[in-house]
């Protein structure tokens, strides 16, 4: 691991000072160690790679009177009757003080509407919002309310919606520190633990956050410290109860962070995945019901272009060609992933600022 520059130290004892850290709490990742497998995983299936290849692009069309420049960091979220929510932050400019949180919802028969604010706080900015449905269909938004002028002011907030999002709880603080942000959704292990991928603004560290009561309350996990920076990870439970992440790198470099914990996202191992370029941009996983694990990234060392998606079979160890969703020279950034009850992926992402683009494939077409 290369030395941390002065500007990086600088960082990491204000984020030390901020978040009341003893030192023991602060750690740098772990080298990766070979991980022991339980039993023999279930045979993966590919019965919805037998739907024809299906590939349908198109843009969630925003009402005129709501309609802003910056449309970014998207998240979308699949209801038990196929119903698709997609959430994201729009305003003039990032940071702006009129950025909110918009919803869009999707009805079974493929028409995007109902586009409505649904956080907002007069003055300030609303930004990174994550959508997660659990298995009894509730809604849960999460997202960041900036005071202040700068991501590190900011603290993360949780909605809950019982009725599909058509009604929402007040927002509550669900994170105890301050200068903490989220980019992607939290999983349920099979256990019943949560755990929410965040990080650390000031240092760009990873930091995994826990909750063991159908995320009423949360504790951390270890500050993941590395060289170059990692932040925003994106999380999968593997067969055999290991977690599995990759995340952002920020600063030198080309690579994405591979990460892997085996005691329920408190303690992790990293090492760099050099066959999965990062431009220093959001990625997202998902883990599909057939087995297949699919990855939404940049695959450029510098440019957030071109959007692709790949394939494994194989938990991570291998992936497939790359598949480009989005190419040009535009930006088309920030994923996120889902999986219909039909078994049909969905993409949201960034469409160079104006609008937040929806596509909506076949695994096999993804496998074709």
């Amino acid at each position: 691991m290369a030395r941390h520059s002065p500007r990086h130290t600088w960082h990491s004892l204000a984020a030390a000072m901020l978040l009341g850290a003893a030192p023991a709490c602060v750690r740098t990742a772990a080298p990766l160690l070979p991980i022991p497998l339980g039993a023999d995983p279930a045979p993966l299936t590919v019965a919805a790679a037998t739907d024809p290849p299906t590939f349908v692009l198109r843009h969630i069309d925003v009402p005129a009177d709501l309609r802003q420049p910056y449309n970014h960091t998207a998240s979308i979220a699949a209801l038990p009757d196929g119903t698709l929510l997609a959430a994201w932050g729009a305003g003039t400019r990032e940071l702006a003080a009129d950025t909110a949180i918009y919803l869009a919802r999707r009805t079974p028969d493929g028409t995007w509407g109902e586009v409505r604010i649904v956080a907002d706080q007069p003055g300030r900015s609303d930004a990174n919002c994550v959508l997660h449905i659990d298995a009894r269909g509730v809604v849960r938004l999460f997202y960041v309310e900036i005071f202040g002028t700068t991501f590190c002011e900011g603290r993360v907030i949780m909605r809950r919606s019982d009725d599909g999002g058509r009604s929402w709880s007040s927002g509550r603080p669900v994170i105890p520190a301050p200068c903490t942000m989220i980019r992607n959704k939290p999983i349920v292990l099979r256990g019943g633990r949560w755990v929410l991928p965040a990080y650390v603004q000031a240092l760009y560290a990873t930091q995994f956050w826990i909750s063991d009561d159908d995320a009423e309350t949360w504790r951390n996990g270890d500050l993941l410290l590395t060289w170059p920076p990692n932040l925003q990870a994106a999380l999968v439970e593997r067969f055999d109860g290991t977690l599995w992440a990759l995340t952002r790198r920020s600063g030198a470099d080309s690579f994405t962070w591979q990460a892997e914990s085996r005691d329920g996202g408190v303690s992790w191992a990293l090492r760099p995945r050099h066959d999965l370029l990062n431009p220093d941009s959001a990625l997202d996983l998902l883990r599909h019901s057939s087995g297949a694990w699919i990855v939404a990234y940049n695959d450029s060392p510098t440019q957030r272009a071109p959007l692709v998606l790949r394939v494994s079979w194989d938990e991570g160890e291998s992936w497939s060609r790359p598949t480009i969703v989005a190419d040009g020279d535009g930006r088309y950034a920030y994923p996120s992933l889902t999986e219909s009850p039909d078994g049909r992926i969905h993409l949201v992402y960034s469409d160079d600022g104006p609008a937040i683009a929806h596509a909506e494939m076949t695994l096999s077409w993804l496998t074709e």
